[in-house]
């Protein structure tokens, strides 16, 4: 695996963005592109282990950190508007889809943050990718959170949209200890996930506007599923059981919404005993054979593009 980073100036961007991409070796075949978005306080390189095996069997990965995110520039955990996401998708899907032979070699996924990110980029098309993953999405922003809190926000959107405070996640909310609450079993899985607090390019900051942003962006996803999803663009749903952060019945309830349009291929995948981050617990292997089991026939490989070697770059 070939790994690249790169500072663009994105048209619609306020600042600089941090674009990683990750290749598979030089002469192996291009299969296609994945284009993912990471949650709230994250950074791209988080993904890097998680993508390796894909990357191994062909595909090329691109993961911008988010405004406010990583090594992007922005406040941390600021975001002017969700205008920005759809300017820098957009470039992203259209470079990489440059890159992998076009978008319908593309598979959009997301984590929580990102995974609500790539439910709005679909539904109101922004990209058209192949197919779709979610895991752990954030579709109810105001879960768990007091009224008086969220009206709180709405009025300081409009007076101080740059005030931050604390998501209030934490590492308890996110990793499934399961073999005798043993933190060895956790580091087994992940080495670094024992870092949660250490990690210098994770935060906890949420700024108002970003929290109206989320808000807006979840009501406008669930007024125009499943109508305005694409035809054709099939969901992968992966979802921790005993989720803390965003809760299993508010993915069923997406699911069933999603179903009942007829026209979406949805296949989900309940994790028993797994919290918000399967993809870094016991859970890992689970999630990525959900992940693997449908993208053959989503994105099959093709004469084409199995011949088609891929960049030195």
């Amino acid at each position: 695996m070939t790994e690249s980073s790169e500072r663009v100036m994105i048209p619609g961007m306020d600042g600089q963005t941090n674009v990683l991409t990750l290749r598979p070796e030089p002469g192996v075949a291009v299969r296609g592109g994945w284009l993912f978005v990471h949650g709230h306080g994250e950074y791209a390189r988080r993904y890097v282990e998680l993508f390796a095996d894909s990357v191994a069997a062909g595909w090329v990965v691109v993961i911008p950190d988010l405004p406010g995110h990583g090594l992007s520039d922005g406040k941390r955990g600021h975001l002017r508007s969700f205008g920005e996401l759809a300017a820098l998708f957009r470039w992203c899907e259209q470079t990489l889809a440059d890159e992998v032979g076009g978008d319908e070699r593309i598979v959009l996924g997301g984590h929580s943050m990102g995974g609500l990110v790539v439910a709005w980029l679909v539904a109101t098309g922004v990209v058209r990718p192949a197919a779709v993953w979610m895991g752990s999405p954030l579709l109810d922003p105001s879960y768990n959170k007091p009224w008086a809190l969220v009206a709180m926000a709405r009025v300081l959107d409009v007076l101080c949209p740059r005030m931050v405070i604390s998501n209030g996640v934490d590492e308890s909310h996110c990793y499934a200890l399961e073999v005798g609450d043993s933190p060895e079993m956790r580091e087994d899985v992940d080495p670094d996930a024992d870092k949660f607090e250490r990690e210098e390019m994770v935060h906890r900051w949420i700024s108002m506007r970003l929290g109206m942003e989320l808000l807006r962006a979840a009501d406008e996803v669930w007024r125009v599923v499943p109508a305005a999803w694409p035809k054709g663009v099939p969901l992968v749903f992966t979802q921790g059981a005993k989720d803390p952060v965003c809760p299993v019945e508010v993915a069923r309830q997406f699911v069933d919404q999603m179903a009942a349009g007829g026209h979406v291929d949805v296949r989900f995948h309940e994790m028993e005993d797994a919290l918000h981050e399967p993809h870094r617990d016991a859970h890992r292997e689970q999630l990525l054979e959900a992940v693997r089991s449908v993208l053959e026939q989503w994105v099959p490989v093709t004469e084409a593009n199995a011949s088609e070697p891929s960049p030195s770059t």
